[in-house]
């Protein structure tokens, strides 16, 4: 970036707080682009979702609950994801912060969480290959994420529950399964329906992430999932860590550098 380079980091931004605080800094002072790989943004469930939040579909929004996970495979504890020396955190960072991304697009920055960390089946120790956590926004909507490396069937599941109806994420593609979005609305009287949609085809979130890399480029514009959001996503991460150290709830902002 002092280079004049524009940069898209794929998340997390760093592993340090400090760090990518840094990179936001420069990336204003060199007045270039500097955007963090959050792809889920462009998944077409995701952004289906969004629209039903910001246009009222939902209404008020009480809660999003999610589930991410995957089964890992022979020898994980030999990738260089599961060397602590090399990387911030375990599966929460690597998988989970996807999720913690998306509750701030979609209720933004959260104050509080509660959170625990354990390493039931990989040896990875001391990273972690769960993760459980409720976060709490300042007009007490709730967030919960369970982050998996023991999800024995891959799974991806995102729900967000409003006064309206229930607004669900279901599958990636692949080997998540069929990306569905579902609408469930609340009628009392009613038998209970859902309304479906499901996306073909192959994975795009990666070539839409480039091009509104590029038209930010062009237009001078920050992208969706800039450094600031990789930086308050990370922020989100560690405040699970030293709550779960801590075993109490933790102030996300008060959370710094927590690696040297």
């Amino acid at each position: 970036m002092e280079a004049g380079k524009h940069v898209l980091c794929e998340k997390p931004l760093a592993i340090t707080l400090k760090d990518a605080e840094m990179m936001v800094s420069v990336a204003k002072k060199e007045s270039v682009v500097l955007k963090c790989g959050f792809n889920h943004r462009y998944h077409p469930g995701i952004t289906l979702l969004k629209r039903w939040v910001e246009e009222g579909t939902l209404g008020k929004i009480y809660y999003i609950r999610s589930r991410y996970g995957h089964c890992g495979r022979p020898g994980y504890e030999n990738d260089w994801r599961s060397d602590p020396k090399l990387v911030a955190g375990g599966q929460l960072m690597e998988h989970g912060i996807h999720v913690l991304d998306l509750f701030r697009m979609l209720l933004g920055d959260f104050h509080t969480v509660v959170g625990f960390v354990s390493t039931s089946f990989w040896p990875i120790a001391p990273l972690e290959d769960n993760a459980m956590a409720i976060f709490r926004n300042k007009i007490n909507q709730a967030a919960f994420i369970h982050s998996s490396l023991t999800q024995w069937r891959n799974l991806f599941s995102f729900e967000v529950c409003g006064e309206n109806g229930i607004g669900s994420v279901e599958g990636l593609g692949g080997s998540y399964g069929v990306e569905r979005a579902i609408f469930n609305p609340r009628e009392f009287e009613k038998p209970f329906r859902e309304e479906v949609t499901e996306f073909r085809g192959e994975d795009k979130s990666w070539a839409l992430e480039l091009e509104d890399f590029i038209l930010a480029i062009k237009t001078g514009r920050e992208p969706s999932g800039n450094g600031r959001d990789g930086v308050e996503a990370l922020r989100m991460v560690f405040a699970v860590y030293e709550s779960a150290k801590r075993l109490s709830p933790v102030e996300i902002k008060s959370v710094g550098a927590l690696r040297s």
